[in-house]
């Protein structure tokens, strides 16, 4: 933003407001038209609806009640240990006492105000403290002095329909990887059959029969100096084996455990602990850069003779391997564990290596490699590098397979083409802003 624009403290930017809870034992208060937004309703940017809803009743008799264009923001409750939540009230509403709402003075553009509170995330979060009985919450006086820029009205509405558009691009991005994230999981099936019928007849093997390497990652404390070489943890692997590197933190590896604690491409990764729904992430390593890996984590190489890692890491990521991982890991304190041996004991379905090849080239790639998320939601996603890596393992130029359903091709056809456009954020917008969805 342009520093010659003046700045006013964020007290400043209009009338500050107060919600609250009309009396629940009265009925002609509650079941109306006008939507009563809580913590739990300030999920999206724009406000138009809740779970709860009061009456003109409730209103009279004191509720708070504000017009289209306030801004609202999240004060109290957990959700403030890790994210700031703001809305613009799209319709007349009400609202309880966990949220505040400002009404813009006249030369305030309400969604240019919102969106710099998105902005401040970072800055306002660090502001929050814990009540006595363990509530997160955010003081105003520790934000009501943040210097809020203000251009003139007609920029500030530039900037706002700017990010926006940024936003609906996020929105409609988000919405074709949860596609695609299920058409991975169903297409493994319909192309190489449910691996509990094995309707194909593929030889079963144990994993054990396939690997040739197993080992889990490095204890050494992990540090954010820099100092070492950069740690894969469980919180870069996605559930889906996507690769989050916004993250990282490094650790010491000893020049003769080099090559044991750290990972090269085409390595599989797997999450050996974590909660239930989430042990056993399984990700393909696809960079040439050095990386270690954590603990928690094992790093298997398998004989790509017999079978691919991509081809593993596809099963393990379908619907019958999460649920054969989910209904095996042995509980432990509120986490799951997973154990190389435990891994090795996973049955496989095998099929000859030119025919998993040409599947897995046909199966969505949402394990990207990525620098962070939105970067992974802001790019297509394609086949090239993985057919590539595929082609190099099988010595030949393997195409889709014909045993993949004209159904399932079309629909994954269909699915990279919405995921492939518009990548960017539209010139002019604040790359920060545009790196986390409000709300979210």
């Amino acid at each position: 933003m342009s520093t010659s624009w003046p700045t006013i403290p964020l007290s400043k930017t209009g009338k500050w407001l107060s919600g609250g809870t009309p009396a629940r034992k009265n009925e002609a208060f509650w079941g109306g038209s006008i939507p009563w937004i809580g913590t739990k309703d300030l999920k999206g940017f724009d406000l138009v609806d809740s779970s709860e809803y009061i009456t003109d009743e409730a209103a009279a008799d004191g509720a708070r009640v504000i017009e289209p264009g306030a801004v609202l923001f999240v004060t109290r409750g957990m959700s403030l240990a890790k994210e700031f939540r703001v809305g613009v009230a799209g319709v007349r509403l009400s609202f309880n006492q966990d949220v505040k709402a400002i009404v813009p003075r006249k030369d305030i553009d309400g969604r240019f105000l919102a969106w710099f509170l998105v902005a401040s995330e970072r800055d306002i979060l660090a502001r929050v403290d814990t009540a006595s009985h363990g509530t997160k919450r955010l003081p105003l006086e520790r934000i009501e002095g943040l210097p809020v820029p203000l251009p003139p009205l007609p920029e500030q509405r530039r900037i706002a329909a700017i990010l926006d558009e940024a936003d609906a691009l996020r929105r409609q991005r988000s919405e074709a990887l949860v596609l695609l994230d299920e058409l991975l999981r169903s297409a493994f099936m319909e192309m190489f059959g449910d691996p509990v019928t094995n309707p194909r007849g593929w030889p079963i093997v144990e994993m054990r029969q396939l690997i040739v390497d197993s080992q889990y990652g490095t204890a050494e404390k992990a540090n954010t100096d820099g100092e070492g070489l950069p740690v894969l943890r469980m919180n870069n692997l996605g559930y889906d084996g996507s690769w989050n590197l916004s993250d990282l933190k490094h650790v010491q590896v000893a020049d003769a455990d080099f090559s044991k604690l750290t990972v090269r491409r085409g390595d599989l990764l797997f999450n050996r602990t974590n909660s239930p729904e989430l042990v056993g992430k399984t990700g393909v390593w696809e960079l040439d850069e050095p990386f270690a890996f954590a603990g928690y984590l094992i790093r298997i190489r398998f004989d790509e003779d017999r079978v691919l890692p991509d081809y593993v890491s596809s099963y393990l990521n379908s619907v019958p391997g999460k649920r054969y991982l989910f209904e095996r890991a042995k509980p432990s304190n509120n986490m799951s564990n997973f154990s190389a041996s435990m891994f090795a004991e996973i049955p496989l379905g095998v099929p000859p290596l030119p025919y998993s090849a040409g599947g897995v080239r046909s199966l969505p790639r949402t394990g990207t490699m990525s620098p962070s998320v939105s970067a992974r939601a802001s790019r297509p996603t394609t086949c090239s590098t993985h057919s590539s890596t595929v082609r190099s393992r099988v010595g030949c130029d393997v195409s889709p397979s014909p045993g993949v359903p004209g159904a399932v091709r079309h629909a994954l056809r269909d699915c990279r083409e919405r995921v492939g456009t518009g990548s960017r954020a539209p010139s002019g917008a604040d790359p920060e802003v545009h790196r986390r969805p409000p709300g979210r």
